[in-house]
């Protein structure tokens, strides 16, 4: 049964002064601590906080045990509740544990969280954010230092594997993406044909590229090409020999594209950037 207001409002202000007490506590127990000690306090309370605040605004959800039951994705028909089912989360807000109604589709045999499609979670274990997070830092690190930053900087626990996962998932769909980009930018007008009452771009653009050649395990090397797409700005800058201002050209706004393989991808994903 689902609480009323009243009651969640008491037992949020009873963790709160919980919390306040037991800083104040600290402090006075406490009496030249560094601001490390003082961090590692605040932080721990936030989390408790942020957590419990968290779980009190999906409590109030109806998607927890919807009446009547979802429509199934599939056939449409309604969905019959079966049985509650826990669960862990893993959310910017802290590690959220949940209760939520599991309902069958009697005809498809499929099953459905509906509370886990409202929340959009990924793979039932995961925040959108903390998925995304895991496959940015992957894309600038290994994967277990990846993990290791989540849980150093965010209290976020997920292990290496996962952030794997996440990334192998993620990559499908930025490929697709950008194969869908691809297509679209060189279908018609057909690439190179000029077409009627087009203008010259302003301000003016830019390419530059570079390969270089990388040895993968079991296969011979592969050229790695990258190119860059750059709007030119004409700016007054110091030449460092004649000490003089020259109006010389920038490259500004530069954005990027990569591929292992052959020049037409390449052509194309730089064609699809510009």
């Amino acid at each position: 049964m689902r609480r009323s207001r009243v009651e969640l409002k008491a037992d949020l202000t009873k963790l709160a002064g919980e919390v306040i007490d037991e800083l104040l506590d600290w402090t006075a127990d406490t009496p030249e601590p560094t601001l490390t000690q003082i961090e590692d306090l605040v932080l721990e309370r936030r989390k408790r906080l942020s957590e419990r605040m968290a779980l009190t605004v999906i409590e109030a959800q109806d998607a927890i045990r919807p009446v009547p039951g979802p429509s199934c994705p599939t056939c449409g028909r309604e969905m019959h509740y079966k049985d509650m089912k826990p669960n862990t989360v893993e959310s910017r807000a802290g590690t959220l544990p949940l209760n939520r109604g599991y309902y069958h589709c009697p005809t498809c045999q499929t099953g459905l969280f509906p509370l886990d499609r409202q929340l959009e979670l990924w793979d039932q274990h995961w925040s959108e954010q903390v998925a995304q997070y895991a496959v940015w830092l992957s894309g600038r690190m290994e994967f277990e230092e990846a993990r290791q930053v989540l849980h150093r900087l965010g209290q976020i626990s997920i292990s290496t594997s996962s952030v794997w996962r996440r990334t192998q998932r993620w990559g499908e769909q930025f490929k697709a993406l950008e194969t869908a980009q691809r297509a679209i930018a060189t279908a018609s007008p057909v690439r190179g044909v000029p077409v009627g009452g087009e203008t010259r771009c302003q301000p003016e653009m830019g390419v530059a590229m570079e390969g270089a050649k990388v040895y993968l395990r079991q296969e011979d090397g592969k050229e790695l090409k990258v190119g860059c797409v750059f709007d030119v700005q004409v700016r007054p800058t110091l030449d460092k020999q004649t000490g003089e201002m020259l109006d010389l050209a920038h490259a500004v706004h530069n954005t990027y594209v990569a591929h292992l393989g052959g020049p037409k991808v390449f052509g194309e994903l730089a064609w699809a950037e510009a």
